[in-house]
């Protein structure tokens, strides 16, 4: 993280600075030697506390490096498992190892500045082990509470990095109270030691009175700084968390909310374990809030899509209504038509049963003017036998007549007249004889033509016959015909009920899908006001909160964490 090793180093090397290099400042006013004897040993004070700071900023980068090589890892995301929680480890341990590093550079410094006054007349070696002793207490601990300022975000982004891994995180720390009591009885006591060297060197040293009132205004100095350092640590340490703890539930209890914003948790202890357990409920809230924000656009989703469907089916079932009645109408306009048909069929039914019976009669009439044929057939033939018989008398009759006026010539003179009467006999055998002939004529052309209408009654006979049998058909059709004009008629009055029927129940799905449309509606005014709900409850609450509120978004800690480098 960028400034990481930077921030470490000036809250390091200011809290060593502030108070061991007043030895440098304070030193000349108490030496009461020459000046290049006062000089001398500032010079060599600033030497040796030139080299515990820079020994101490090498330690400082030694220790500071697994964590540094680990966020740049996790920059580029190739940081494992395993060395997440050794960087873990590292960062939060690495204040207490820095506080021992301060010690030790605290003790190296005063023994070697007791070292260095030994050459000069200064203050009692004694005075300088309870300054030296007072600085270890306090110094560290100040180190201690600052170096959150330096650590904390890394601490959170780690924290944040094992929970996206579902990795449990190391929560040991020291419980509030412990921390704050020790940190306060090493502060005190240390600044009990402090204060009570200098008084003691006061009394003890040989030195003007201007040079004692400058001596004791520098040791109040000193004393007043790490009061402030005492006072900025302890805040930084414990009461800056629970102040953002606070401001945060306040920001919630007030109605905000803006999905990111979360609490840093930069320690173990009973601050940390609310930080992140309130981080863990406002996850779990705003999961719940995208669900039901994923939820209300669904429903509204769905609720336009239901009543956009709605109104589409709306206008089919129009449609369908419409075909319907049309339907129905045409129906009806065919149920008129068959009814009209079946009448009719049954009209042509009932003539054709008396073109039947018609046909019947004729059959017989026909039948009787064929037998009355033949029966004058068989009379003309007898005429004809009559006509010949009387043929045959005539030409009887002539012969003799020929014989008798051959007797009569014989006769001579006595056959005279009856050879007149034989001639009369003869000529009216002629006659006779050409009127049979004639009859004969007659009667065959009459038997001929009665032949020929015997046959063409015969014919007739056959064609009504055949003309019946038609006819009897036709009747058995025009019967089935109108059996089944009947029986369509009564199916179509049963399509004109199903119509009937289906044109209700189409109005009422009209009349439902209608109800639906309103209730989609509904539903989507609800999801509008449930979107709206949740809007509410995600802005954020301006002014007093917004301004103070002492906790950071998520998102823009993470944007920091991440754009910023490693150095």
């Amino acid at each position: 993280m960028k400034g990481y090793l930077s921030r470490v180093l000036i809250v390091y090397g200011g809290i060593f600075a502030i108070v061991n290099l007043q030895w440098a400042i304070v030193g000349p006013s108490l030496i009461s030697c020459s000046p290049e004897q006062a000089g001398g040993f500032v010079f060599r004070t600033a030497l040796v506390w030139l080299g515990c700071l820079l020994a101490g900023a090498a330690v400082v980068f030694g220790l500071s490096a697994p964590v540094r090589r680990g966020l740049k890892k996790l920059g580029e995301s190739t940081l494992s498992d395993h060395e997440l929680h050794i960087v873990h480890r590292r960062n939060r341990l690495l204040p207490l190892y820095l506080c021992l590093l301060m010690t030790g550079m605290i003790v190296v410094f005063g023994a070697a500045v007791h070292l260095i006054s030994r050459t000069h007349i200064v203050l009692p070696p004694f005075t300088w082990w309870i300054a030296t002793l007072g600085a270890g207490l306090v110094l560290p601990a100040c180190l201690f509470g600052l170096l959150h300022h330096g650590t904390h975000l890394v601490h959170d982004r780690l924290y944040r990095e094992c929970r996206s891994r579902s990795l449990m995180h190391d929560p040991a720390g020291f419980r509030v109270e412990t921390r704050t009591l020790g940190f306060f009885f090493a502060v005190n006591a240390g600044l009990l030691l402090w204060a009570g060297a200098f008084g003691f060197s006061e009394g003890a040293c040989r030195v003007e009175g201007v040079q004692a009132g400058l001596f004791t205004l520098l040791g109040v100095a000193g004393f007043l700084c790490m009061v402030w350092l005492a006072a900025a640590a302890h805040f930084t340490m414990s009461i800056a968390p629970v102040k953002r703890t606070a401001h945060m539930i306040g920001y919630l209890s007030a109605g905000g909310w803006s999905g990111t914003a979360r609490l840093s948790v930069d320690s173990g202890d009973e601050v940390g374990k609310a930080a992140a357990g309130i981080n863990d409920l406002m996850d779990r809230i705003n999961e719940a809030v995208r669900g039901v924000e994923e939820t209300a656009a669904g429903v509204e989703h769905s609720s336009r899509d239901v009543s956009s469907c709605a109104d589409d089916l709306m206008s089919l079932l129009l449609e369908q209504a419409a075909s319907v009645e049309a339907v129905a109408q045409t129906i009806e306009e065919m149920t008129s038509f068959i009814k009209q048909n079946a009448l009719s069929a049954e009209s042509g039914r009932e003539k054709t049963r008396g073109m039947v019976n018609m046909a019947g009669r004729s059959e017989a009439s026909m039948r009787a003017l064929v037998d009355a044929m033949e029966r004058i057939s068989m009379a003309s033939r007898k005429i004809g036998d009559i006509v010949s018989t009387v043929n045959e008398v005539a030409f009887q009759t002539n012969l003799l007549a020929l014989n008798a006026s051959v007797e009569a010539a014989r006769a001579g003179e006595h056959g005279k007249g009856f050879a007149v009467v034989a001639q009369e006999v003869r000529a009216l055998a002629q006659r006779s004889a050409d009127a049979a002939n004639q009859i004969k004529a007659l009667i065959e052309d009459t038997v001929g033509k009665i032949g020929a209408g015997d046959e063409l009654a015969k014919n007739a006979e056959k064609s009504m016959t055949g003309i019946i049998g038609e006819i009897g058909e036709l009747s058995e059709t025009i019967e089935e015909f109108a059996s089944i004009s009947s029986e369509q008629a009564d199916r179509v009055d049963d399509l004109n009920k199903s119509v009937a029927r289906m044109d209700s129940v189409t109005q009422r799905n009209a009349a439902a899908i209608h109800r639906l449309s309103g209730s989609a509606e509904g539903m989507l005014c609800s999801a509008g006001t449930l979107a709206g709900e949740v809007a509410r409850f995600k802005q954020a609450v301006s002014g007093r909160f917004a301004a103070g509120s002492g906790f950071r978004p998520l998102a823009s800690c993470g944007e920091e964490a991440d754009d910023q480098e490693i150095e």
